[in-house]
């Protein structure tokens, strides 16, 4: 992290930050161990449960009449909930706070059938606009960026499914939708677009949990998951409705054992509510129709919280790196469990094979050949001792380098913190990528518009 990008990283610091709560106890220790004689694990230990958002400024948002509005509506909903900030590639681009490190878009909410396809009910406060309009980047520095958009949909992403798994994951900024026609992929290949830890996976038979998070595998796990499953991103135009296909139905209640409920979207266009609604068999979503301006206004400077000083600000960083010590160990010991109970299985399934081919053995000549045979042909899906460890040792190093880029992003924003603590005033938003202006020069002209997407 160089010094261009302190000033935004301590614009970025003063939405606080979701690691900061109440002092949590020492980190378990996180030695990882090879996977040889693992003891058995509750069946649900591998269940997470999402990160409580920091309490947020109360909604002062003016209500909506109904009538068109343009992208600098966003500006002013979404402020109490993140920061503007203006990239030189994207323009205006909103950064959500409250956040735990490893966060993804699309995954605090659950997933419904409507009218539309399927559709994503969000659990965040900023969920009716950032999963239904615009499309997310991530930014190796700063995290996941949203980029406002003016078409509405039930929800904005790419699916994999395949080896038992369905994944999902934010379409790139590049994937644009032209009505009458559907998704324009302008020449983007979706496979190298999104990597394996932009996708949320879960097991095909907790696709419809209503608490989906607590499914989601541990993004280390997608480095080998994504290369069992296959790219089915299917978006429709059916009576000027976007419809998000993706996964079959059919299929969905096949694993699931359950039948699919079909919902149908009652959109409302003004009122305060903000939050999706299933009331028996409709699903309303705020739903305000965005249009384009010829020219677009700045969006306004963020909220911001009383900024942190001298021992205090130290004291919150302490907490902070002591908060992600303690969530990085939970997930290493978490990923150990998979791995264990994942070595168990295989161990017992050979053991099975093992008592199958000796009983086989005393059995006529006739069968013994059939067993050879199927001995020559492992079953589908199964994995050979050394291709077992080799994914292990895959996902423990993709967990590996995670956290080792969510620690230098923690110590350079309490870096950014330090240095702004020390200002006085607190430094203006500046442009990313540009130099912070010296204090004896004038200050920088009126910015830019953002680009027109």
């Amino acid at each position: 992290m160089n010094a261009r990008h302190v000033a935004l990283l301590a614009l970025l610091s003063l939405g606080g930050s979701a690691l900061v709560a109440q002092p949590p106890d020492a980190p378990p220790p996180d030695q990882y161990q090879a996977p040889d004689s693992y003891a058995a694990q509750p069946a649900d230990s591998d269940a997470v449960q999402p990160a409580a958002y920091d309490p947020q400024p109360p909604d002062q948002y003016a209500e909506n009449q109904g009538g068109p509005v343009d992208e600098t509506y966003f500006y002013n909903q979404l402020s109490p909930y993140g920061h503007w900030v203006e990239s030189r590639d994207r323009g205006w681009v909103w950064l959500p706070y409250g956040v735990r490190a490893g966060w993804r878009p699309y995954a605090l909410g659950h997933w419904v059938m409507t009218d539309y396809g399927w559709t994503w009910v969000s659990d965040e406060p900023f969920g009716w606009a950032t999963y239904h309009y615009g499309r997310w980047a991530y930014d190796p520095d700063y995290g996941w960026e949203w980029i406002p958009g003016y078409e509405w949909g039930p929800a904005w992403v790419a699916w994999r499914t395949g080896g038992g798994y369905i994944g999902w994951a934010p379409l790139p900024p590049e994937v644009g939708f032209r009505v009458g026609v559907g998704l324009d992929f302008g020449g983007v290949d979706l496979n190298v677009a999104l990597g394996p830890t932009h996708f949320c996976f879960v097991e095909e038979r907790s696709f419809l949990r209503p608490n989906v998070f607590s499914y989601v595998e541990p993004p280390a796990r997608n480095v080998t998951i994504i290369h069992n499953t296959t790219n089915i991103t299917n978006y429709t135009v059916v009576n000027n409705r976007v419809v998000n296909q993706g996964i079959p139905v059919q299929h969905v209640e096949q694993v699931t054992g359950q039948r699919v409920q079909r919902l149908q979207v009652t959109a409302v266009k003004s009122g305060s509510v903000r939050t999706a609604q299933v009331r028996g068999s409709q699903l309303t979503v705020f739903q305000p129709p965005i249009v384009r301006k010829s020219t677009s206004a700045p969006p306004p400077p963020p909220q911001q919280r009383a900024r942190a000083t001298g021992a205090v600000l130290q004291r919150q960083h302490q907490q902070e790196t002591q908060a992600l010590q303690t969530q990085q160990a939970q997930e290493r010991a978490r990923l150990q469990q998979i791995h264990q109970r994942e070595v168990q299985s295989q161990s017992t399934s050979q053991g099975d094979q093992r008592q199958r081919s000796a009983q086989e053995r005393q059995a006529p000549p006739e069968r013994q050949q059939q067993t050879e045979q199927r001995q020559a042909t492992p079953p589908r899906g199964t994995a050979s001792n050394q291709d077992l460890a080799q994914r292990h040792q895959a996902e423990v190093q993709a967990q590996q380098q995670q956290h080792q880029r969510e620690q230098q992003q923690l110590e350079a924003r309490h870096r950014a913190e330090q240095q702004s603590a020390q200002r006085q005033p607190p430094p203006q938003p500046q442009r990313r990528g540009e130099q912070q202006q010296p204090k004896e020069k004038k200050p920088q002209e009126k910015q830019n518009p953002p680009p027109r997407r």
